[in-house]
C-alpha cells in the first residue's frame, strides 16, 4: 500500500524540482500552469461558441414557429 504512494510523492517532488530549477526549467510559455490556462481558455471559447450557436438555433426555431402559427 505504501509503494504507490511513495511513487506518486517521488514523481511530484521530481516534477517540482524540474520546474523550479533554473538549469532545467522550461520556458515560461511551456510551464504546466501556463499550458493548463491556455487549454482552459480554449475550452471556454469553444463552449461559448457552442452556446451562441444553440441560442441562435433556438431563436430561429422560435421565430419560424411564430411565423407558421401566423400563417
Amino acid at each position: 500500500v505504501w509503494d504507490p504512494l511513495l511513487g506518486i510523492f517521488t514523481g511530484v517532488v521530481a516534477f517540482q524540482l524540474r520546474q523550479n530549477n533554473p538549469e532545467t526549467a522550461p520556458p515560461s510559455n511551456e510551464r504546466l500552469d501556463y499550458l493548463v490556462r491556455w487549454k482552459y481558455n480554449q475550452w471556454l471559447e469553444s463552449r461559448r461558441k457552442q452556446q451562441d450557436a444553440s441560442e441562435s438555433e433556438f431563436w430561429t426555431a422560435l421565430k419560424n414557429e411564430e411565423q407558421n402559427q401566423v400563417s
